[in-house]
C-alpha cells in the first residue's frame, strides 16, 4: 500500500512529517494523512510533486542520498539493480543517482506507487477505511490478536515519533523495560485495556507531543483540527484499537452467555404452550381497535394502540410474513410498559406461523449486533425471524418506521427527528398503498446484511458438525456468496484447522463450531435452529474470544 510504503520510506530515512514540511514538501497535516492512509496523493498531481520534493531535499540536506538509493532498490547494495514495478517501469540505479530532482523523483514515485495503489485526492470512503482497519494490509492475514496489535502499533510509532522519543527514552521515563516499549512499536504485543501502563504512556508521550510542538501532526493522524485536541482524545485514539478489542470480548462473552441460558434443558410453561397453539386469551385485544377503520394515530400512545392491531390481526388471518424495519427512539416501545405487551404478541405471531423479517438499524457496531441479538433470541429460537442490519447511516434529520404486511397492511411515518413522540402514524390498508411500501421496504432491503442466518440441523457433515440445508437468507444465494467473500476477507487466517470447536469455554448448554467464514452455535440438548454468524465484524471478535480464553 502506498501509506505503508512512504511510511516505511520515511521511517528508513529518520524524517517526521514536520521535516518534509519544512524541506519543501506539503504541510505537516497532509503528510500525516499519507501515512494514516487516509488520502492518496495523485500519481503526477501537485501533491505528489511537492511531496517528493520534500523528500529529494531532505536527503540532500542530511546527506543520506545513498541510504535513498538503497531504499528504492530494496535494500541492495548493487550498481546493477533494477526493480520492475507491475507495468514494467525499470528502476535503476543510474536513475535514482542522477543529477536532477526529475530523475530521482520520478523514481521515487514508481516506488511509491508501484503496489497498484489507486491515487486520488479526495478522502477514502470511511465504510472502506473501516474494512481496510480490519484486514490489514493484505497477504496473508494474521490472527484478530495480531491484527489489534498491528494497528495499535502503527499509532503508537507515529505518536513517538511525533513525541520525539525513542523507545529507551520513554522506557526511562515510565519506567519499563526498553524491550516492552519496542515489542509494542513493532505490534507484537498490546497492553491490557484495564493496564496502569495506559495512562501512564498517554500523559507521558502527550506531554512531548506538546513540548515539540507536534499537536498539528497528530491532529491529521486523527482526523481532527488541533483545537479540538487534548490529552484525553489522544489517549483514546492511540489505545483504541486495544480497547475496543476488550469490549468486544466482552460483549461476545454476554452474547454466549445468552445462549448458554437458552440452552440449558426447561420446562415448557402453561404460557409457551398458548403461544405455540396462537391462543389469544390473555391478551385482551380491544374489539373495537380491530374492527375500527382509523387511519392515523398519533404520538407513542397511537403507534402502541397500530402495533397492537397491526399484529394481532396478523395472528388471527395467520398470515404467512410481516416486514418490519424502525429507526425512530424505541421510547414508544418502552413507555408505559408496554413492552411486555409487544413481546407478548411477538412470541404468538411466530408460534402462529408467521415469519417475521426484520432490519435491525445497528449501523455495524458490534456492540449494538450482540445486544440486538440477545434482546431477539427467544424469537430466533423459533427459527422463523430473518434478521438483517441496514449496511446504511441513518437519516440525522427524519425519523422511519415501516412495519408491512405484504398484500393486507401497513404502518408506515416519517417524522422530524425527536418529534416522534408526538408525530403522526399512518395504518394503510389500500392494497395499491401497501404494494407502494412492499416496494419500498425491498430497496431497504438490497442495502441491508443478513445479521444471523439459520439451519434446520438435521444433516451432519463427515466432521460431525451441523449443515442444515434451509439456511434462512432472504437476500438470496447472490448475497449470502457475496458476505462469504467479505467474511474471508476480513476474518483473518486464525489456526488452520476448520471446522473446530471452540474449546476452554465454561458454557455447558451450547457448542461452538467455528468454519473458515463463519460461526455456528448450536444446543446441546435443546431442539432448536442452528445459529450462524458471518458478519466480518462478529467473525473477528469470536476469533478474539477463542484468542483470549487460550491466553
Amino acid at each position: 500500500m502506498f501509506n505503508e510504503k512512504l511510511t516505511r520510506l520515511l521511517n528508513a530515512l529518520g524524517a517526521s512529517c514536520a521535516d518534509i514540511a519544512n524541506c519543501g514538501g506539503p504541510d505537516r497535516t497532509a503528510v500525516a494523512h499519507y501515512l494514516s492512509g487516509r488520502r492518496i496523493p495523485k500519481a503526477g498531481g501537485e501533491a505528489s510533486a511537492r511531496l517528493v520534493e520534500g523528500i529529494v531535499q531532505y536527503t540532500r540536506e542530511h546527506e543520506k542520498s545513498d541510504l535513498l538509493l538503497c531504499i528504492l532498490a530494496d535494500g541492495q547494495e548493487t550498481d546493477t539493480i533494477a526493480e520492475k514495478n507491475p507495468e514494467g517501469v525499470s528502476i535503476s540505479t543510474k536513475d535514482i543517482s542522477g543529477d536532477s530532482n526529475g530523475e530521482l523523483g520520478e523514481s521515487i514515485l514508481r516506488w511509491l506507487y508501484a503496489t497498484g495503489d489507486v491515487p486520488c485526492d479526495t478522502q477514502i470512503d470511511k465504510d472502506k477505511k473501516k474494512k481496510s482497519d480490519l484486514s490489514g494490509s493484505g497477504g496473508k492475514f494474521g490472527t484478530a490478536r495480531e491484527q489489534i496489535a498491528k494497528e495499535f502499533g502503527r499509532r503508537f510509532d507515529a505518536a513517538l515519533r511525533c513525541a520525539h522519543l525513542s523507545n529507551v527514552a520513554l522506557s526511562r521515563l515510565i519506567n519499563v523495560d526498553a524491550s516492552l516499549i519496542s515489542r509494542y512499536r513493532n505490534g507484537s504485543r498490546i497492553p491490557r485495556a484495564n493496564s496502569e501502563i495506559i495512562p501512564m504512556i498517554g500523559a507521558t508521550v502527550w506531554q512531548y507531543v506538546v513540548k515539540n510542538s507536534e499537536t498539528v501532526t497528530i491532529a491529521g493522524e486523527i482526523g481532527i483540527s488541533e483545537d479540538e485536541l487534548n490529552d484525553t482524545k489522544f489517549t483514546n485514539w492511540l489505545f483504541e484499537a486495544v480497547v475496543r478489542n476488550a469490549a468486544d470480548i466482552s460483549a461476545t462473552e454476554q452474547l454466549l452467555r445468552a445462549f448458554d441460558q437458552f440452552g440449558a434443558p426447561r420446562l415448557i410453561t402453561d404460557t409457551e404452550k398458548k403461544q405455540k397453539s396462537g391462543d389469544l386469551s390473555g391478551m385482551n385485544p380491544d374489539e373495537d381497535e380491530l374492527n375500527e377503520k382509523k387511519d392515523v394515530y398519533f404520538g407513542n400512545k397511537g403507534l402502541q394502540k397500530a402495533v397492537i392491531r397491526f399484529l394481532t390481526r396478523t395472528i388471527i388471518e395467520k398470515v404467512p410474513e410481516i416486514w418490519l424495519y424502525s429507526d425512530q427512539d424505541i421510547s414508544w416501545m418502552t413507555e408505559g410498559g408496554f413492552a411486555a405487551r409487544w413481546a407478548e404478541l411477538m412470541k404468538r405471531t411466530v408460534a402462529a406461523g408467521t415469519r417475521i423479517r426484520i432490519i435491525h438499524n445497528i449501523n455495524r457496531n458490534l456492540q449494538e449486533m450482540t445486544s440486538a441479538i440477545t434482546l431477539w433470541l427467544p424469537l430466533y429460537i423459533s427459527g422463523r425471524i430473518e434478521p438483517y442490519y441496514s449496511a446504511r447511516n441513518t437519516d440525522p434529520r427524519f425519523a422511519h418506521t415501516l412495519f408491512v404486511c405484504p398484500g393486507h397492511f401497513a404502518i408506515e411515518a416519517c417524522n422530524v427527528r425527536d418529534n416522534e413522540s408526538v408525530d403522526t402514524y399512518h395504518f394503510y390498508e389500500e392494497k395499491s398503498l401497501v404494494d407502494t411500501y412492499s416496494r419500498q421496504y425491498e430497496t431497504l432491503l438490497r442495502g441491508a446484511e443478513t445479521l444471523v442466518s439459520f439451519s434446520d440441523g438435521t444433516k451432519k457433515a463427515n466432521d460431525g458438525s451441523f449443515t442444515g440445508s434451509d439456511t434462512t437468507n432472504a437476500a438470496g444465494d447472490g448475497a449470502k456468496t457475496a458476505e462469504t467473500d467479505r467474511s474471508k476477507q476480513y476474518a483473518g487466517s486464525a489456526p488452520e484447522r476448520f471446522p473446530r470447536e471452540m474449546e476452554g469455554t465454561d458454557f455447558q448448554n451450547i457448542k461452538i463450531v467455528i468454519h473458515e467464514d463463519s460461526i455456528e452455535i448450536s444446543p446441546v440438548s435443546e431442539n432448536w435452529k442452528i445459529f450462524r454468524f458471518s458478519n466480518p465484524l462478529m467473525y473477528r471478535a469470536f476469533l478474539a474470544y477463542e484468542e483470549h480464553i487460550k491466553m
